[in-house]
This record gives structure tokens, sequence and C-alpha cells, in this order.
């Protein structure tokens, strides 16, 4: 290299760098299938996938300071983002294969057994012990222990539990 030549060259465009911090630990960043954007003053999110962003970030490593990751998304130009705005990244990533699931509330602890009350037949229900997968906010994965297509008691399973040890209502246990 010559004395004096440039060490690194500087390119301007309308691309914009997001630069995030993802708190939760032990989500799997690859493959992304979704991201979207939302700025205050815009009527709803932007799908940054269509307008052919990039994911920057290959695995998320925590820091133990902050207790977060860094995540970097460089976004075309056209999406009339600035450098300095304030955002929402939102990123959908992981397995997309169809999973059985059931909401947090159809699952009751019942001497430490996660179990779910499957409706046999109208006031008759079958308990089963179930095995959980993974979860979000609102629904959990149900590994085994029910089959798709079943009657599942979404609220009130420890109701139905109850009432089946006072025996007003038919149960079996398994």
């Amino acid at each position: 290299m010559q004395a004096g030549a440039p060490l690194v060259a500087v390119a301007a465009g309308e691309a914009v760098l997001i630069e995030a911090r993802v708190q939760a630990r032990g989500l799997p960043l690859t493959p992304v299938q979704s991201a979207t954007v939302r700025r205050g003053d815009w009527a709803g999110p932007k799908d940054l996938l269509a307008a052919g962003a990039t994911v920057l970030t290959e695995a998320l490593v925590f820091d133990a300071q902050t207790l977060s990751a860094p995540l970097s998304v460089i976004v075309p130009g056209g999406l009339g983002l600035r450098p300095g705005d304030l955002v929402e990244l939102s990123l959908g990533a992981g397995d997309t294969r169809p999973r059985l699931a059931v909401p947090l509330r159809a699952v009751v602890e019942i001497n430490g057994q996660d179990v779910i009350f499957v409706q046999k037949t109208g006031e008759s229900f079958a308990r089963r012990r179930v095995e959980l997968g993974a979860r979000d906010a609102t629904h959990v994965e149900v590994l085994s222990g029910i089959t798709a297509g079943e009657m599942v008691v979404a609220e009130g399973g420890f109701d139905v539990h109850v009432a089946s040890l006072s025996g007003a209502l038919d149960s079996h246990r398994h």
C-alpha cells in the first residue's frame, strides 16, 4: 500500500441501519421469517423483508451487564426512515413447522403435573397429562398428551378438576 492511500472508503446512500437490543434469551434468530418496522406517525407496520432489508446479526450474543443482545438490520431507502428515527422493530424467526398449541390458560397444574382437560361427550371430561414445549405470551406447544382435533377446555380447567373430585362431573383419570 502506498503512503497517503485511503484505508477506508465511506459510501453515502439512502439505506438506513437499524440498531436494536433484544432482551429475550433463548430465542432462535435464524431463519428470519418476517421483519416489520413501526414508527409512531405511520398508520401501521411496514414489511422490511419485502422492501429488501437484510438482518446483519447472525447470532444473538447477550451482554451480562445490559442483559440484552445487539441486533442490526440494514434497510434500503424508500420506506421513509431517517437516521435518528425512533422505531419499533419486530422479527419473526425460527422454525415454521405447524405445531399443536393450546391457550396457556388451558393448562392446569395438578400435583406438579401439567394437565389439560379434554371433552369426551357432553359433560364428560378426560384429564390428560401433557408434555409442553415452546410458549409465547398466550399459547403453549403441546408435545404429547393430546391430539389435533380434540375438544380442549380452554378456560375453567381447574373448575372441571374440582367438579370431578366432588363427583359432579363424569371424569376418569390417566
